[in-house]
């Protein structure tokens, strides 16, 4: 009799042995989607940036050009003569700006003895900035807005830039200073 129910206990171990480990179908398919998840809320926050870009250059009542990576930018009418020589990739430039957002918070103002020294175009953070800078010619006044995937992403710079903020710089003076950094 106990050879007979060990018999029946080792035949039904290895029955149950054949079959698979099944493991939940859920699992695999939230790890599978979240790429997808991921792109389509990027998708999402990026439309609703551009549409809160859209209504802030429309309320401003001035004629902003679009680059094709989305930056916007208003430079000051100004006669053509008294223009200076354009700003490049590379050149070593003084600006003195502010640093706003859209509902017109100022973050940064570096103006007068706060005046940026920058190598354009170096600073890996600002490449909208940098992309607007080379628009430019010295002396222009110019708004330039950038989107915050140009700007300083989705954590901000970790003090006065918030997470994934749309920044408005107000161009007041560039200037080349003729230096190497």
């Amino acid at each position: 009799m106990k050879f007979f129910l060990f018999a029946i206990s080792v035949l039904l171990l290895l029955a149950s042995c054949d079959k698979k480990a099944q493991l939940p179908s859920n699992k695999y398919a939230e790890v599978d989607s979240t790429p997808q998840k991921i792109m389509e809320m990027n998708t999402m926050l990026g439309d609703m940036e551009d549409e809160d870009i859209k209504k802030y250059t429309e309320k401003s009542g001035k004629d902003f050009r679009v680059t094709g990576t989305g930056v916007r930018i208003w430079i000051q009418p100004k006669d053509i003569k008294e223009k200076g020589d354009s700003v490049r990739y590379g050149d070593v430039v003084e600006v003195n700006y502010r640093i706003k957002l859209t509902d017109g918070t100022v973050l940064y103002d570096l103006t007068g003895r706060n005046a940026d020294v920058i190598e354009v175009g170096k600073e890996r953070r600002q490449t909208g900035f940098a992309e607007g800078l080379t628009l430019l010619r010295e002396g222009d006044r110019a708004i330039i807005v950038v989107p915050s995937i140009l700007a300083y992403g989705a954590l901000g710079d970790r003090d006065k830039i918030p997470p994934r903020a749309t920044l408005v710089y107000d161009v007041i003076g560039v200037s080349k200073t003729g230096k190497n950094r």
